[in-house]
């Protein structure tokens, strides 16, 4: 009986504390709900009082002072509005400010008789058409970050106003981390990794970029192509076809160092009946891939836009023409958008055209094109994307659609085999498609067994654009090895060997006099490798170690093959100095 009746006493003081528990909790609800109501109010006395005080300090001595002031009000009432408002009207003063009298009398108003002095909307006219100038980039960013912050943390509404008139003509090229979302078009994130460990630390990791997610009506600025957009004159012989683009979405890049986004590519398009969704998800698909293809050339070679001078390139997907790509300065054109092409299609037709805007070229070539740097791109920048594409489907659509194993296989594999069948003198004088396949296909070499950052700094070295040519990229490398070995206490020749096709031979510039060899296996076992160099016989030990005498300076092709599966990871050259 005891038992019940304690069992009876400790469900009923539950059931009171569980009530008294509810109690407790609404009170809370309520002052949280109060709490919310009270912030979020349309006026709030003392911070008005603080607003109109900043305001009046700034009428007294300077818009950077209301800054000021504004900044640390919005810190202490960080959900009210009218603080966003005000403040973002005064860093709109202090771009004005920035605008210079003798530039509008230049660009905006050349008849009119000085000194005659600008109206306020005509400085707004000049800062809408500058907002990308270094000049008023630092106080643009300023007043977007204010905006986005409002976003993100007040309640009730932002006048958008200002932030909207700014981006009538393009869009700021260095925002905040929270100035994007101030942005128009309702800006969505495209997110990837980097993951090959033989990637820095610091580049390797979650990569975030940012793109519309709808079509904006096209800036004014844009509304015409740079290369068929011209107006023709009169006297024209021959009038081109004038393409008009109607819609157009952005894309940036964040840069976590600088907690910055950076705005990397402009996509315009026209408009076609029927099409809209399906024009913007190609504008979507191609905007988000360009991200990452921006981001491994720069990661893995320190490749950037050779062209732009603010390092954005436009992207102008064009209903006519032959359908292909085509670079005219800082611009890529993809033609004949409507034709039928694969993901994979898409991808190289992309990959080789911003080859042409980041990659120094080599050129001469007769065929296919005069130079080698578009085709380069496209291996290089799909090679780094596969390695980096994890065993989960793909976000993007058109790299889901494809096979990583297949490019290797059949876009890769093969132009190394030509390189290393001709070796690199047998490409001189070369210049049909196997000379630029051969060429790439050592470009390619060195991207496997030296990194992207030695191929970069090859190719940015290079004086001439011939292969073989006066400092050339096949002298560069002879007179850049001489000069190592002269220069250098303990030279070291070190090849990664692992991701080429399986007894892949190595062409390597070498100085006369005895060099050491070591063949590093995968895994830690006795190899089984038979060596050649330069098609003769040479002896190879258990632990992987041979000699080679060279009579002369010179490339020579060193091989080693297995017949039993051993794989070679890593081959190590060291010549041996005479005391």
């Amino acid at each position: 009986g005891y038992r019940c009746n304690y069992d009876i006493y400790q469900n009923s003081s539950n059931d009171s504390r569980v009530e008294n528990m509810k109690k407790i909790i609404l009170i809370l609800l309520i002052i949280v709900i109060t709490n919310l109501i009270t912030s979020a109010v349309t006026v709030i006395p003392d911070a008005d009082a603080l607003i109109k005080n900043a305001s009046d300090t700034g009428n007294a001595r300077g818009a950077d002072a209301a800054i000021s002031l504004l900044t640390k009000i919005a810190e202490q009432y960080p959900r009210y509005p009218k603080v966003y408002n005000v403040l973002m009207t005064w860093q709109e003063i202090k771009c004005l400010s920035l605008v210079r009298n003798e530039d509008i009398w230049r660009e905006i108003m050349p008849d009119t008789p000085r000194p005659a002095m600008p109206t306020l909307e005509q400085k707004r006219e000049y800062l809408q058409n500058h907002i990308q100038d270094e000049t008023f980039q630092p106080s643009v960013s300023s007043l977007f970050e204010t905006a986005g912050n409002a976003i993100a943390i007040a309640d009730g509404d932002v006048d958008l106003t200002i932030v909207n008139s700014l981006t009538k003509q393009d869009f700021p090229i260095k925002l905040g981390a929270a100035g994007v979302m101030a942005l128009p078009g309702k800006p969505k994130p495209v997110t990837y990794k980097l993951t090959d460990p033989v990637l820095p630390l610091s580049a390797q990791g979650e990569k975030q970029g940012l793109i519309c997610g709808e079509a904006l009506p096209v800036r004014s600025s844009f509304e015409r192509d740079p290369k068929y957009g011209i107006t023709p004159v009169d006297n024209d012989a021959i009038k081109p076809v004038i393409w008009g683009f109607s819609r157009m979405i952005y894309a940036y890049e964040y840069d976590s160092a600088s907690s910055q986004w950076t705005l990397k590519f402009r996509i315009m398009w026209q408009d076609s009946p029927g099409k809209t969704d399906n024009r913007y998800q190609l504008a979507s698909n191609t905007a988000s891939l360009l991200l990452r293809i921006s981001a491994l050339a720069r990661n893995y070679g320190n490749f950037t836009p050779r062209f732009s001078n603010d390092n954005i390139i436009n992207i102008w997907l064009a209903e006519g023409g032959e359908a292909g790509g085509e670079s005219f300065n800082n611009n890529i054109y993809l033609y004949k958008i409507n034709a039928q092409r694969s993901s994979a299609e898409w991808m190289r037709e992309i990959a080789h055209e911003y080859g042409h805007q980041v990659i120094p070229v080599i050129g001469g070539y007769e065929e296919p094109e005069w130079g080698a740097n578009g085709r380069l791109g496209e291996k290089l920048f799909m090679r780094w994307l596969y390695i980096n594409v994890g065993k989960s489907l793909d976000p993007h659509p058109w790299v889901s659609d494809t096979i990583p194993d297949d490019f290797m296989k059949y876009k890769i594999n093969p132009l190394v085999v030509a390189y290393t069948t001709l070796g690199p003198k047998g490409i001189v004088g070369k210049r049909d498609e196997s000379g630029m396949d051969a060429f790439v296909g050592f470009a390619i070499f060195i991207d496997i067994t030296q990194g992207g950052r030695e191929l970069s700094y090859i190719l940015n070295k290079v004086t001439s654009p011939s292969y073989d040519g006066n400092n050339g990229f096949l002298k560069f490398i002879e007179q850049q090895a001489t000069y190592y070995y002269e220069i250098s206490s303990k030279p070291v020749i070190s090849l990664r060997m692992a991701e080429l096709p399986a007894n892949t031979p190595a062409w390597v510039f070498l100085s006369e006099g005895i060099w050491q060899g070591k063949a590093v296996p995968e895994k830690n076992t006795m190899l089984h490798f038979k060596g050649e160099m330069d098609d003769q016989p040479m002896v190879v030990d258990g632990s992987g170690n041979f000699m080679l005498n060279i009579k002369g300076a010179g490339w020579h092709c060193v091989k080693l093959t297995s017949d039993n599966g051993d794989k070679l990871n890593l081959l190590k050259l060291v010549p041996i100095k005479n005391d």
